[in-house]
């Protein structure tokens, strides 16, 4: 298979993958203590093969594929909850990044941090757009909890 290439990351943002490299280690290790070597072999291969695949890189997909085919029910059912927890512990660590970033905004006296609430009405406020209308958006906006 071919080399996974790094993904270059934001100064503002290499804290949260630190966070993340230190959680999947920590993740990799409990999988290691609770379920031995092989699970984390293999829980490694399919993370490797379906970034490569997702990459277009056409090997990954056949060894992806002769990997999941090749496990048991029970051992697929163990690398889908390592993955689930390893996407919660993903999204933790997104949530303490956000709240370190609005800190850190706040701390530097920003008035508005940008993206943010306040930015987004001011902006749409200095281009013109009425209150009505932005409420009349708002009241068209319907909104569905997804699972994913």
């Amino acid at each position: 298979m071919t080399e996974i290439r790094l993904i270059d990351f934001p100064e503002k943002d290499l804290p949260l993958r630190d966070d993340v490299g230190v959680l999947g280690k920590l993740l990799g290790e409990v999988l290691l203590e609770q379920h031995g070597p092989e699970l984390l072999e293999q829980v490694e291969l399919v993370r490797k093969a379906a970034i490569l695949r997702r990459e277009g890189e056409q090997d990954s997909a056949r060894v992806l594929e002769h990997t999941l085919k090749t496990l048991s029910t029970d051992q697929v059912l163990l690398i889908v909850k390592a993955f689930s927890s390893y996407l919660r512990l993903t999204n933790l660590a997104e949530k303490v990044h956000r709240i370190r970033r609005r800190r850190a905004y706040l701390k530097n006296q920003a008035t508005r941090q940008r993206g943010g609430f306040e930015d987004i009405i001011s902006s749409l406020k200095n281009a013109g757009v009425a209150a009505d209308a932005l409420q009349a958006a708002l009241d068209g906006l319907q909104i569905r909890p997804v699972f994913t």
